[in-house]
């Protein structure tokens, strides 16, 4: 009886733990992103598609936005997104493997003032916040970020927010096509 329990009980434990245990380690994981990453990156023969401000947009900012999607075998790949904001401009990077955001490359490029400092001068810029956000199974797995944006909210979610503009990134394009 007591050989019967123990077995149950180790059968039991080893269930629960192949369920919580996961196929790939993270370094793995985000091993095979960046390899995806480089091998998107230098793809030259990606077909490539461009909108411009309201094409993509619902409130178009003061120096306006481009979207830029890179698309194989029917599938969107990469898009790349460039808004500019009054006090700089915000690009996004969404790569995707199998119809899946994979990765995220975000960062704000702020106006610098002029030396009298009370007007900016839209010439000169410097990278106020860099983030980096690897996803699997849309989750994020690992996020790296640098500095700040100008108007932080420490409530938000990224993960989802990324997921669903990506989304929303992708419907755009594919009413365009």
């Amino acid at each position: 009886m007591v050989i019967v329990r123990s077995s149950i009980l180790i059968l039991l434990l080893f269930f629960a733990l192949s369920i919580f245990s996961p196929g790939q380690s993270v370094p793995n994981i985000i091993n095979t992103i960046k390899k995806e990453i480089r091998i998107i990156d230098i793809d030259s023969l990606m077909q490539k598609g461009t909108l411009q401000n309201e094409e993509f947009l619902k409130d178009i900012p003061d120096g306006g936005g481009m979207m830029t999607a890179y698309f194989k075998n029917e599938q969107v790949r990469k898009i790349y997104v460039s808004v500019r904001l009054s006090y700089g401009t915000e690009i996004k990077e969404y790569y995707f493997m199998n119809n899946l955001l994979i990765f995220v490359y975000e960062r704000f490029l702020s106006f610098l003032l002029y030396k009298a400092g009370n007007e900016f001068d839209y010439t000169r810029t410097e990278t106020t916040f860099e983030g980096r956000y690897f996803f699997h199974q849309n989750k994020i797995i690992r996020k790296v970020t640098n500095g700040h944006r100008r108007f932080e909210d420490n409530t938000a979610n990224p993960a989802r927010k990324f997921l669903t503009e990506a989304k929303e990134d992708v419907m755009v394009l594919e009413k365009k096509k």
